[in-house]
């Protein structure tokens, strides 16, 4: 049973980031309970469900005749190359994109989810989302540039990456090497102090 909190509490955070998690953000039980709370929200209201996945049917019906209901974030740089607006494919796989992304954000938002779930399912849809884009594919344009540049040594050196993660990493992707930084050039370090109510320690 789901403890209520006390009603000075301030809302319980909907992003919990630790080294363990860094992809998800949340604790393993909250992560599932949202994710449970989720799916019997879809199965306690199916009819709220249906007119969403209707009105989503319906969007995906005008992207594919040429409308553009959608325009990613402005500071969204990952669709900035033209291809995505002025080729007549790359264009209709965005908007087809963005309208999901549109229409799971506009089903959580107004569910009867209590407003920590309703938090934590955006932030675990959004995750999802951008896991999804395809932008993360070789379709996405500067992969494809990028494959014709390097005569298919992108690709490989993208695979040796990945592997590199899955084996030294613990699956998650790498934000730098290792060698990157360097205790006195790159890096500053200072000798640590300790301290509890009565004593310090260095």
């Amino acid at each position: 049973m789901r403890e209520k909190p006390a009603k000075t509490s301030y809302p319980v955070p909907a992003t919990y980031i630790n080294a363990q998690s860094a992809i998800t953000g949340l604790r393993g039980r909250n992560l599932f309970s949202t994710l449970r709370n989720v799916a019997l929200q879809g199965l306690k209201r199916p009819a709220y469900t249906a007119r969403h996945a209707l009105a989503l049917g319906s969007q995906l019906g005008k992207v594919m005749l040429g409308d553009t209901p959608h325009q990613p974030h402005p500071q969204d740089t990952r669709f900035s190359d033209p291809t995505w607006t002025h080729n007549p494919l790359y264009r209709r796989g965005l908007q087809a994109y963005l309208s999901c992304q549109h229409q799971v954000r506009e089903w959580i938002a107004h569910s009867g989810l209590s407003e920590d779930d309703r938090s934590r399912a955006q932030f675990i849809f959004a995750l999802l989302n951008d896991a999804l884009s395809p932008t993360n594919t070789l379709i996405n344009p500067l992969a494809v540039k990028e494959l014709f540049n390097t005569g298919g040594t992108s690709v490989l050196k993208g695979m040796s990456h990945m592997l590199d993660d899955f084996m030294h990493n613990n699956g998650l992707p790498s934000q730098t090497t290792k060698d990157a930084f360097e205790i006195g050039r790159t890096l500053a370090m200072t000798p640590a102090r300790w301290c509890s109510a009565t004593n310090c320690w260095s």
